[in-house]
Formats: C-alpha cells, sequence, structure tokens
C-alpha cells in the first residue's frame, strides 16, 4: 500500500462573513489538489484569484469569527480540521511551513532578525538560548545570507528585500518541515535575486525531500521551476497537470490567455496581447462560467451554464469548449472517453485556425494581433465551435 502524499487537500471552499444577517461571500470555491514528498506544484493566477486565501485556509490561519471553511486538508492522510486547532497549531511551524508574500509585514518589526529565528527552536525544539542562537546563524548561512553573524542581530528594516526573504526563509526551514508553502516568495525582487531565492529553495528540497507549493502570478518563474500546475480563477480551479503540458498546450482558454501576455522573444516591437476585465469580487454572481465575460470564445451556453471539472490524463479542466491539444514532442495527448465536455466542442489550440468572428464573447471576432473597438488589444485566437456560437 502506498504512502499517503504529504498534502491533500479535498473541495476545500472559504467564505467571509458579511453583514448583519451572517451572509457567506464565497472566496475559494472546491480547490482540490495533492503536494508529494519531493514534489514541487505550483498555484497560479491574477490577484483575487483566491491562491493566498487557499493556502492560509491550509494551515488554519483564517480567524473562524469572520470566515467560513469546508472541506479537507489531510497531512499525511490525517484530516488537520477535524483534527481540530491545536493540532494544527502542533504542525504548523514544524512539519508545515509558509514563507509569507511580504517578508517586512511578515516579520516582527521589533525584534532583531536572528531573534525571530531562535524563537521558532526555543518554542518548537526546546533549545536553549545559546544553542538556538548558533543554529539560527547556521540556518542563516544555509539561506545564503552575507554576514550572517552581524545579519542575525540586524532589524528587519535594516535587511535588503532579497535579505529579508532569506531570513523569511531561515525561519520557515528551522524546524525541518515535510511541507512548504511558498506564497509569492519572489515578489518585489529583481529578476537576479528571484533566481537566487528559487535556485535556495530548489537545493533545500533536494537536500531534504520537501514537497512545495509555490503561489505565483508569474507563469514563466512557474514553468521552469514546478512539476505540477494549478490555474486558479475567481476561486476556483480552471486546469491542472504535469507543468510541461499545461504551459505549452493549454486546454483552459484563460491559462492561454495568460501565457499570451507573457514576452516572448520576436515580439520586441509588438504590444503584447491584454485580457480585458479584472477578475470578480468574491460573491459576485455572474452566472454561467466565472470567466465568461472576460473569455474572447464565450457562448451562450458558457454564459447560463456553470461548467464542471472534467479530468484529463494528467489533470483536469473546467470549461465547455476546452481548446484541442496541440502535438506535442510526443503527438497530441487523446481526452478521456466519457467526459462529454472534454471530448466535444474543443477549439483549436493556440496559433491555430484564426478567430471567424461567430463567437460572441466581449472582443470575438478580434484574432490575436488585432484591436477590439475599445482599443485594447483582445485574445481571442481560436474560434468556436461551429454550432455552438449565438
Amino acid at each position: 500500500m502506498s504512502a499517503p502524499p504529504l498534502l491533500e487537500v479535498r473541495g476545500l471552499s472559504v467564505g467571509f462573513l458579511t453583514g448583519t444577517r451572517g451572509e457567506v461571500r464565497e472566496a475559494v470555491d472546491g480547490v482540490s489538489l495533492t503536494v508529494a514528498r519531493g514534489r514541487r506544484v505550483g498555484l497560479v493566477g491574477e490577484s483575487g484569484s483566491g491562491k493566498s486565501l487557499t493556502s492560509l485556509a491550509i494551515l488554519g490561519l483564517l480567524d473562524a469569527g469572520t470566515t467560513r471553511v469546508s472541506g479537507q486538508v489531510l497531512y499525511q492522510g490525517e484530516d488537520l480540521r477535524a483534527a481540530g486547532p491545536e493540532r494544527q497549531r502542533a504542525l504548523r511551524g514544524d512539519r508545515m511551513a509558509l514563507v509569507f508574500q511580504d517578508p517586512l509585514a511578515a516579520m516582527n518589526p521589533v525584534l532583531r532578525v536572528g531573534a525571530q529565528v531562535v524563537e521558532a527552536l526555543t518554542s518548537r525544539r526546546r533549545m536553549r538560548r545559546g544553542e538556538a542562537r548558533a543554529r539560527a546563524v547556521e540556518l542563516l548561512k544555509r539561506v545564503g545570507m552575507p554576514d550572517a553573524e552581524a545579519r542575525a542581530d540586524a532589524w528587519p528594516h535594516e535587511l535588503s528585500g532579497g535579505m529579508r526573504q532569506r531570513a523569511c526563509i531561515a525561519m520557515a526551514l528551522a524546524c525541518d518541515p515535510d511541507l512548504l508553502i511558498a506564497d509569492e516568495p519572489t515578489t518585489a525582487l529583481d529578476v537576479t535575486v528571484q533566481a537566487q531565492v528559487l535556485d535556495l529553495l530548489g537545493a533545500v528540497q533536494a537536500e531534504r525531500g520537501l514537497g512545495i507549493l509555490l503561489i505565483s502570478h508569474d507563469l514563466g518563474l512557474v514553468a521552469g521551476w514546478c512539476d505540477e500546475v494549478h490555474v486558479m480563477y475567481a476561486g476556483q480551479l480552471v486546469e491542472s497537470g504535469a507543468a510541461e503540458r499545461v504551459l505549452t498546450r493549454p486546454r483552459h482558454p484563460y491559462t492561454a490567455a495568460l501565457l499570451e501576455s507573457l514576452p516572448t522573444p520576436g515580439r520586441r516591437r509588438e504590444r503584447l496581447p491584454e485580457l480585458p476585465g479584472r477578475v470578480p469580487e468574491p460573491g459576485q454572481q455572474l452566472g454561467g462560467c466565472r470567466f465568461h465575460p472576460r473569455c474572447g470564445v464565450a457562448t451562450e451556453r458558457c454564459r447560463t451554464q456553470a461548467p464542471v471539472w472534467s479530468p484529463l490524463p494528467d489533470g483536469g479542466v473546467r470549461c465547455h469548449h476546452p481548446m484541442a491539444l496541440a502535438a506535442g514532442p510526443e503527438g497530441a495527448v487523446a481526452a478521456p472517453q466519457g467526459a462529454d465536455d472534454v471530448s466535444s466542442n474543443e477549439l483549436p489550440p493556440p496559433g491555430g485556425a484564426a478567430s471567424t468572428g461567430s463567437g460572441t464573447g466581449p472582443h470575438a471576432g478580434a484574432s490575436d494581433g488585432t484591436r477590439a473597438s475599445d482599443g485594447t488589444r483582445a485574445f481571442a485566437p481560436f474560434a468556436a465551435s461551429e454550432g455552438e456560437a449565438s
């Protein structure tokens, strides 16, 4: 019998309590994913998609008085939500650790850097302060902190952004966790420091066999680093699968739109495509597919009927008209038998047939490289299936 994954999330939903009548605004809806030991799993999407909220819910860091959480969070087969807050607190920071998005906000401004690493060791490992101090300096050296002995006595505001992020990683790794959740660990860092931070996380993972959940809005970063990718939009997963497949042969128009907006060689004098609109607010009732107001290939079915999750050989997709897979190094992957939403009504892959104007989305008919009437460059590089356009 195989061992359970380090982390398994089943149908995780989060809502915010609003008003005086106890109304709940849904912000995360039915997220399911797994992180195995030694694997790098990416969770990507625009700001406001629910990525950070998902990580906080996994670790039990949401206020029970203002949020409602449902679903299961299993750590090595143990249901943490059923186990209660005390058990979650025992595992959090010990077996499961989080690197926050903003290191300056995450660190205590009135404690020196070394003291914050020491605190984790004295509270979790019951080390004496002298031993913990030596271990803290060792950890700071391990994460590449220059002049670690002196930096341990510095205040957080005295460090650069890259140094603060290294300090936060040292704090997260202090108790040798099995699972590391990194929430936008390279945000606001320059490209060189981003590479150094990712190299550091990769080296630590190889050394300790960590499972890592990397949260990011940077698809280029995720493409070169993760084994698996989950794409999130408006609180839902819309596509999941092996990183190589998702980021080179996407099935969901949202994933393809994000990829089209990345700068690539050969576009030096060409304006990048824009994805019109923005992610809906939590609890906003749209009806149908949550992406349809921004989708260049949306049909009447998309506006009235919410798509269900359809399994694929390497993951799944939530779309009425998933894009046809372009032939990759090993040829196209066939859609699973019996998945009606996947095997029919497929759209050509990116770079395939241009839009014929039959789509009915907000920018339907504007093929890649053209502009819609409002001046934005619409993303609609594929046509709706014959008979589906209204």
